[in-house]
């Protein structure tokens, strides 16, 4: 978590830097940007709220773009979202880049049921951005690290191998939100793929897909051993939920133009 704090903070610090060494480039600041997003799954809902700053990469027309901001993240979903167990050395029983090819593990992961879902995330996010066009473009962005707030909420905790026994419990937002590669993630973290259209110079329309992990902690969580000898103990538990968004973001700088126009 410190690591990843460190090379934000580097980060935020070294690209205006750059930016600003020479009268051309690599890096050049273009537009500062306040967002705004709706998505929906059905059974889960979220608004965000997002500032930015990007930066064009290249020496000529800057096409590509990198960005950095904040993003605050509620969620809303009903009492039939299902979280499963988080730790990935319990989903698949390994860590690290392994998870993308593992398998998962059924007989290590219990299941929760909480009353209604409501997570607040509030986290740095990197944005990667193709402007194809002067006025169309798509956007790739991540959650990168924050912490998360919001009530208690009565639960239903299923768990055991071949078992439906059940705890009641009180389950409660992960305080801390950290991006680890898939399941080694830990806390609640959303990102979004979307295409966007400037429809005026400082307002443009986005529409796309969000993927939103959000994770609860449970405050009485079970201790059991699976068939297999894994010892199962866990307070985290996760839902991801793929979710249609449309929105939109005010343009606050816009110096796209000037860069566009100096090249022939």
């Amino acid at each position: 978590m410190k690591k990843i704090s460190i090379l934000i903070v580097a980060m935020v610090t070294l690209f205006p830097a750059i930016a600003q060494k020479k009268k051309n480039p690599y890096l050049r600041q273009t537009t500062s940007e306040l967002g705004a997003m709706l998505s929906t799954s059905g059974k889960l809902s979220a608004v965000s709220l997002s500032v930015n700053q990007y930066w064009g990469v290249g020496r000529k027309k800057q096409s590509f773009k990198i960005g950095l901001g904040g993003r605050l993240t509620s969620a809303f979903g009903s009492k039939d979202l299902l979280y499963m167990t988080a730790p990935a050395k319990l989903t698949s029983e390994k860590t690290g880049p392994a998870v993308f090819f593992a398998d998962q593990v059924p007989s290590n992961i219990d299941t929760l049921k909480v009353e209604s879902t409501q997570v607040n995330a509030v986290n740095l996010y990197l944005a990667l951005r193709y402007d194809f066009k002067r006025k169309w473009g798509a956007e790739f962005n991540i959650d990168l690290a924050g912490f998360g707030f919001g009530g208690s909420k009565s639960s239903v905790l299923t768990y055991g191998e071949n078992s439906d026994a059940t705890r009641i419990t009180t389950a409660k937002p992960s305080p801390r939100n950290a991006l680890l590669i898939s399941d080694n993630d830990i806390g609640s973290l959303s990102s979004e793929l979307y295409l966007s259209y400037l429809y005026k110079m400082n307002l443009k329309l986005k529409v796309g897909a969000s993927f939103l992990f959000n994770e609860y902690r449970v405050d009485n969580p079970v201790l059991y051993t699976t068939q297999r000898g894994t010892v199962v103990g866990t307070d985290r538990y996760r839902n991801k939920s793929l979710t249609a968004s449309i929105g939109a973001n005010y343009i606050f700088k816009h110096k796209i133009r000037k860069v566009e126009t100096s090249t022939p």
